[in-house]
């Protein structure tokens, strides 16, 4: 049984359930996103609803859809069968495809007297104020710099992330009546003092790592040696970089995505030629292997396992790098520790040397304040409580835990919200539901045998030669027909079904009808229907005649409402002269093979199934109920369908004619067609035959003119 855990921010975040067994990749994601949830719903065509899953605990969510590190991936269990899903890739689809359907949120009402200022407009805390103003607080954010955005806006390159993305987060977040003040640094035109004199009840820093770091080696002074973040910036504001003339060799320092993103923007900037020098072995480099490969593709020459000794000297210019051989970087604690080899040496050649080797905090608004910092100048604050040393004063992101991804700054910022909210409201910090999520095990090679391979969607790119002179976004983003083949083929972890053993019959059909082998014989004798390896086809609770099933997410209960939407019901159906057909199409088999989409041919009904072995007596029922003069169920062929249930499907039309025959209304009015290639034309010429048919037969039984 789930545990049920008190979190206020259930009444924020309503896509938070409380149940322990959830998806891998929503327990590795550090913001805990049901990328499962948005993946199910872009399966089905649901765009909009997918894009308010993935934005509903990530107010940022246009921009991390672009850069995100997801560490989802690499726990998704589909790479046990074959690749994992592309889970940032549809993120991005759903942000493409369902924002603007979306809209703006409602302004939430303000709850409570108290104001909060938060110092630093970056991911944390701009994640911070949308949490707070969503409880119900007047926000105001003080950021430095002229934009909002932080690193996002002057680190990451823009050939990553279009400003244009980030700039539809920061319009939403003040939408919900966040205040940011840009060109305001607190601790030289504000004080944090004055910010408690001004009434401000709650300061929230989340400054970040804005400082880039050096290193105290000869020739680090030159004219030519540049810092990452500053480089970074110009270069993302102006797309050059006065200190990099056109045909510049360019040698970067690091070996994290800070650096890769150095390396590639500099061939953006009007570089000839960029080397990379990173102390960490090929299998070791910080960055992240996509990026590694993506700076390699465009010409950067990268260097492993080579230290910086010197910046090479040439008539009071830089003329290069020399480096050392590193023979190891952490020692056996896993402490950083680099050992070098002084005899083995080489020189880079080069105009410009960039430092990309770590940054640090502007703390310059603790002085003259109780907030403390330790001797290495950092913030010192409670991890758990997200308290500074002075009361009132409180931190998150990465001032307050060092280097990191966006996600987990963002994630602490949640946390850091909800500690200034119990601050204020004088209660005591509850359990986060998280805490509670436990990761499904493994795929079982039994179950992973069954689990037909499928080829992961590649991303469209522009040509590595191209794209490293452009700074637009080089990422084209998927198609419709990209996304929904690559949706459909996640395994739907933690969604299949659960047996309410009240009612179960212990009738063994489940056992039976699984083509996944999913349910077993307990050892007392009852069923178990194990939910780590059920693959949420529905066809046991389509199939149970207890109906004592359930399916954790089911398309099932939001049909009558999709069949409203399409106007199928008796009132509106008395006025139509013409057949109607409810359709019910296996949204998988519509998408199969690529092609123009088509609107439904008149007459026609669709309700995209996620798959037609979903479709269940009522559902079709429902739809004579509600006036049509036909049920088509549209399904894969039977060699194709990736959730082998197509035999099943036929079967339940069989016995819902027997039912129809029996209830006065001729089984004929229901027929199964395959979409078979090419499908959108035989699927018009489907209904337009069933449509012939119809006619033929005259309006449904069930077909009735309201009374006046």
């Amino acid at each position: 049984m789930a545990v049920i855990v008190t979190d206020e921010r259930l009444g924020i975040f309503p896509s938070l359930d409380t149940k322990t067994e959830q998806a891998p990749c929503r327990v590795a994601c550090p913001l805990h996103t049901d990328a499962q949830g948005y993946i199910w719903l872009i399966a089905q065509g649901r765009f909009r609803e997918a894009f308010e899953v993935a934005k509903a605990v990530n107010p940022l969510v246009s921009a991390i859809s672009r850069v995100c590190a997801h560490p989802c991936e690499t726990k998704c269990r589909r790479a046990k069968v074959d690749e994992a899903i592309s889970i940032c890739a549809l993120k991005r689809f759903a942000v493409d495809w369902g924002r603007e359907a979306a809209g703006a949120a409602p302004v939430p009402p303000r709850r409570y007297s108290e104001r909060v200022a938060i110092i630093g407009g970056g991911p944390s805390g701009l994640t911070a104020a949308s949490d707070l103003a969503r409880l119900g607080y007047a926000v105001t954010i003080f950021e430095k710099l002229p934009a909002a955005g932080g690193i996002f806006y002057y680190g990451i390159p823009t050939y990553r992330l279009p400003r244009t993305e980030l700039a539809e987060d920061v319009k939403a977040i003040e939408a919900l009546g966040v205040e940011i003040q840009t060109g305001v640094e607190v601790g030289k035109d504000i004080t944090v003092q004055e910010l408690f004199d001004q009434g401000y009840s709650s300061v929230l820093i989340a400054v970040g790592l804005s400082v880039s770091r050096d290193l105290p080696i000869p020739g680090a002074k030159l004219p030519g040696v540049l810092m990452a973040l500053p480089f970074l910036a110009e270069v993302n504001a102006t797309g050059k970089c006065k200190d990099v003339p056109s045909g510049s060799s360019v040698v970067v320092i690091g070996g994290g995505n800070v650096a890769i993103d150095v390396a590639r923007s500099a061939f953006r900037a009007g570089a000839s030629r960029v080397q990379l020098a990173c102390l960490e072995s090929e299998k070791e480099i910080p960055a992240s292997p996509w990026e590694v490969e993506e700076a390699a593709e465009e010409g950067v020459e990268i260097n492993c396992s080579w230290g910086p000794v010197q910046v090479l000297e040439k008539d009071g210019k830089v003329a290069g790098l020399e480096v050392q051989s590193c023979t190891c970087v952490f020692d056996a604690d896993h402490r950083f520790n680099p050992q070098f080899d002084p005899s083995c040496k080489m020189q880079l050649e080069g105009d410009i040397v960039i430092f990309a080797i770590g940054q640090g905090s502007d703390l310059s608004l603790a002085k003259d304040t109780d907030i403390q910092l330790n001797q290495r100048g950092q913030l010192i604050a409670d991890r758990e409580k997200f308290t500074t040393t002075q009361p009132g004063v409180f931190a998150c992101g990465e001032v307050m835990l060092g280097p990191g991804n966006a996600v987990t700054a963002m994630s602490s910022a949640h946390r850091a919200a909800m500690a200034v909210h119990c601050y204020l409201r004088q209660i005591e910090m509850p359990e986060r539901v998280e805490d509670t999520f436990q990761a499904l095990g493994e795929v079982a090679e039994p179950t992973i045998e069954r689990i037909p391979t499928q080829k992961r969607q590649a991303m469209p790119v522009i040509e590595p030669e191209v794209r490293k002179r452009s700074s637009e976004p080089f990422e084209l983003g998927f198609s419709e027909e990209q996304a929904i083949a690559e949706a459909r083929r996640c395994l739907n972890c933690a969604a299949g079904a659960e047996n309410q053993m009240v009612r179960c019959a212990n009738c063994l059909t489940c056992l039976r009808v699984c083509p996944f082998g999913v349910p077993i014989i307990g050892d007392e004798g009852k069923i178990q229907i194990r939910l780590d390896q059920c693959q949420a086809c529905g066809i046991c609770a389509r199939e149970c005649p207890a109906t004592s099933i359930e399916l954790r997410r089911d398309q099932h209960e939001t049909i009558p409402a999709q069949l409203e939407a399409l106007g199928v019901s008796i009132e509106a159906l008395a006025r139509t002269a013409d057949p109607v057909i409810v359709a019910y199409r296996c949204h998988y088999g519509w998408h199969a093979e690529n092609g123009v989409d088509e609107e439904a041919p008149t007459g026609a009904r669709v309700v995209d199934m996620l798959c037609s072995a979903r479709v269940d007596i009522q559902d079709i029922i429902k739809a004579f109920q509600l006036g049509a003069d036909g049920v088509m169920v549209a399904v894969c062929a039977d060699d194709d369908c990736h959730l082998q249930g197509v035999k099943r499907v036929r079967a339940r039309v069989e016995r819902t004619r027997q039912l129809l025959d029996a209830i006065g209304i001729d089984g004929k009015r229901l027929e199964v067609v395959e979409l078979t290639s090419p499908v959108r034309q035989n699927f018009r010429k489907a209904v337009e035959e069933m449509t012939h048919r119809l006619a033929e037969m005259g309006p449904s039984p069930a077909r009735r003119v309201p009374a006046v």
